[in-house]
């Protein structure tokens, strides 16, 4: 059987053509690499975003004061109450001495979570006229413990209820701050008024 062979022509136009579709074909399998590529040691997120770190609002010399001031008074307010608890000779003292401690403790905590949280620090130990006061709280007996118990805890609190209602009255400065004050605002008044009527119990006693 004889092949027939196509013109010359018609052999270089079909190869010409099949070269092309092949050449298509690589192209489209090729991978495609990426426009950018982050440098080793780069961050792809950017200044502000949601890996940016925020860093806190510098504190007032107001508001650090009040920490460190309140801090100091519920403080040396715990280690009065601590010590009433056993030593009171009047019942309704010792009542009041738990109650305070129970309420006390709780704005304590709550304080040194906002103190750390502003790089604050609360005090860890009595100093000045306070240490005096809880030492001589320790060697004082009888119903002079209850008389001398009110007379140093009701003036600490009556200068917290000040300082709480200042600081919750404030339009500026911290907003936590600001909250904490308005939160245990009540409770400080609260020991003022029922540290008077239980004071008043122990002038009563025969």
């Amino acid at each position: 059987m004889k092949t027939i062979l196509a013109p010359t022509h018609l052999r270089h136009a079909l190869a010409a053509a099949l070269l092309a579709l092949a050449s298509s074909s690589a192209f489209a399998q090729a991978p495609v690499a990426p426009a950018t590529t982050p440098a080793v040691g780069t961050t792809t997120t950017a200044p502000g975003g949601p890996g940016a770190a925020e860093k806190p609002k510098p504190l007032s010399p107001a508001d650090k004061k009040f920490i460190k001031d309140s801090g100091k008074s519920i403080y040396f307010e715990l280690q009065l109450v601590d010590l009433v608890k056993t030593t009171a000779t009047v019942e309704g003292t010792k009542k009041f001495g738990e109650l305070v401690n129970t309420e006390m403790h709780k704005a304590w905590d709550a304080l040194g979570v906002i103190a750390k949280d502003k790089g604050e620090t609360l005090p860890t130990e009595l100093t000045g006229g306070d240490k005096s006061s809880v030492e001589r709280l320790k060697k004082t007996k009888g119903d002079q413990v209850d008389k001398l118990f009110f007379r140093e805890f009701l003036k600490e609190a009556k200068s917290l209820e000040r300082d709480f209602l200042s600081v919750s009255k404030s339009a500026a400065g911290d907003p936590d701050i600001k909250n904490f004050a308005v939160n245990y605002l009540a409770i400080v008044k609260g020991h003022v008024t029922d540290g008077e009527k239980a004071e008043k119990a122990t002038q009563k006693k025969p």
